[in-house]
């Protein structure tokens, strides 16, 4: 799970998706369902983000493939990459980043 604690999490949300939309974010897609998967070939739908908005946060939760896990590998670079992504085009939107070591309540490994 990713917790990003924001200013205003809704139009953080609004902004990473605008900028995958407008191609400014290149290193992830936002499916047809909302969620976000990596688009590096080797890690492209190896997992994917489930946003949930909160009061103060946004929730990232990793979803599994259907039939399939999600790997350690996988779950280190989907969290470390898109952490990277927030820090590099939003620091200035978001106050903090908790990433947790181990699937967390709404995880699906």
């Amino acid at each position: 799970m990713v917790k990003v604690v924001a200013h205003n999490p809704q139009s953080l949300l609004e902004d990473i998706e605008n900028a995958i939309a407008d191609e400014e974010i290149t290193t992830w897609e936002k499916t047809s369902g909302g969620s976000l998967t990596h688009t590096n070939e080797k890690w492209r739908n190896k997992a994917w983000f489930r946003p949930k908005v909160n009061a103060d946060s946004i929730i990232f939760n990793i979803i599994r493939p259907k039939g399939g896990n999600v790997s350690k590998d996988a779950y280190a670079i989907y969290h470390g990459r898109f952490s990277s992504m927030l820090l590099t085009h939003f620091d200035n939107k978001v106050k903090t980043i908790e990433i947790t070591a181990l699937a967390s309540n709404g995880d699906i490994v």
